[in-house]
């Protein structure tokens, strides 16, 4: 796993996690430190703009009915556990329960009149003021780690993450803090609000036509380095089929310095995203993305194939929590009546595409392990290897020519 970059978000001190009840006030820095000095970070959320890479079309026809992008928002016992990519363990579970679940986040009159009445046209709080009033109105909404998302949601707002306690918050800020504030109450997830997330040290843009990269999908990164070894020097050629963010991709360009990459999504706006993430995190030269349905069209060889494609069934998709089902793109989560059906293309066009010496890494849903590789073996590609999320759930399964 690669290390964490210093600038995590350490988690609040809130009653659910067993701290302090002080958090309204309480401002710490990420790493420990008090605040008052830091670099400016450009939220998307806030308005920023990235360049983008080089985006084609495939030769494969498109379809609006063929899962594109690969797969968030799972259903409950398929959770894994954060690795501190900003929010606690606990709160990735959370968009991830079945609807009952999801509920609390309904708004209340009071909650939302809290958040116009403190940060409305003309208020001049300060990052303290601010904060106090964030973290009592997501918690009237129910959303919790409460001072945890208030931090956030002020760093976007303020495009830093080192906030001064006693710095006021001019009219315009204040304004983009309410608008954040009013996403939030009424369901859309922290980071769709702050139009970025972090994946394995770099940070990615979101678009609607993607899901969030989550610590789960790290696995696969793992996976697949732990497997090339040494080899991750050479001039590899890497294949992300659901490229979603590009974030599989560009994690591993990132630590693979000579190889290049072709991501390939349903989704045209998709690869405009990932085209961008990759350009802003210095491997645009290495990349390149493309509309298609799968591998029609593709000719290889590549020496290392991944994916995180759609794995939910479709009738489990109405029990996902409202943050999922309402803000992330069906074609990333709707793998079939069984959650199968990416896999049983994979099995019958993956293997011509490998390489000698070349492998897959897959990710998989919670018992999803013994379909998968029954499925996989009708194509003749053996199981190597698994590997185990932080929550103790096989995420990544290893595949190569029997």
């Amino acid at each position: 796993m690669k290390p964490n970059s210093p600038s995590r978000v350490a988690d609040a001190s809130t009653p659910a996690n067993g701290g302090t009840s002080h958090d309204e006030d309480r401002i710490d820095d990420r790493d420990g430190r008090v605040d008052g000095s830091g670099h400016v970070r450009r939220f998307t959320g806030a308005g920023a703009d990235h360049a983008q890479g080089d985006v084609r079309q495939a030769g494969g026809p498109s379809g609006s009915d063929d899962p594109g992008s690969s797969p968030q928002g799972l259903p409950d016992g398929d959770e894994g556990r954060s690795r501190e990519q900003g929010l606690a363990p606990h709160q990735d579970e959370a968009v991830r329960r079945p609807e009952d679940a999801g509920q609390q986040l309904n708004p209340t009159d009071r909650a939302a009149r809290a958040a116009v009445e403190g940060l409305g046209e003309g208020a001049v709080p300060t990052v303290r003021e601010a904060r106090r009033l964030v973290v009592r109105a997501l918690r009237q909404a129910g959303i919790e780690p409460a001072g945890l998302e208030a931090r956030l949601l002020l760093e976007g707002a303020l495009e830093t993450r080192h906030l001064d306690p006693d710095r006021s918050l001019d009219p315009a800020t204040a304004a983009v803090l309410a608008g954040f504030l009013h996403r939030r109450i009424v369901g859309e997830p922290v980071w769709r609000v702050l139009g970025e997330r972090e994946f394995w040290g770099l940070t990615f843009r979101l678009s609607p036509a993607t899901l969030e990269p989550r610590p789960d999908s790290e696995t696969i990164v793992e996976a697949a380095l732990d497997r090339l070894g040494g080899r991750r020097d050479e001039t590899l050629s890497i294949l992300d089929l659901g490229t979603g963010t590009g974030c599989l991709l560009v994690a591993l360009l990132s630590e693979c310095r000579n190889a290049t990459g072709l991501g390939i999504d349903l989704s045209a706006e998709a690869c405009e995203t990932a085209a961008g993430n990759a350009a802003r995190n210095g491997v645009a030269g290495r990349v390149s993305f493309r509309q298609g349905r799968w591998t029609e069209g593709l000719s290889g060889p590549f020496d290392l194939i991944v994916s995180n494609p759609p794995y939910i069934p479709s009738s489990d998709i109405a029990t996902l929590a409202v943050e999922v089902r309402e803000h992330d793109p069906r074609l990333a989560l709707d793998g079939g009546p069984d959650g199968l059906d990416p896999y049983r293309c994979f099995a019958r066009s993956l293997p011509a595409l490998l390489a000698p010496g070349g492998f897959i890494v897959l990710e998989i849903g919670a018992g999803q392990k013994q379909d998968i590789a029954s499925i996989m073996a009708g194509g003749g590609l053996e199981l190597q290897a698994s590997r185990y999320d932080l929550g103790g759930h096989e995420r990544a399964l290893i595949f190569a020519p029997a």
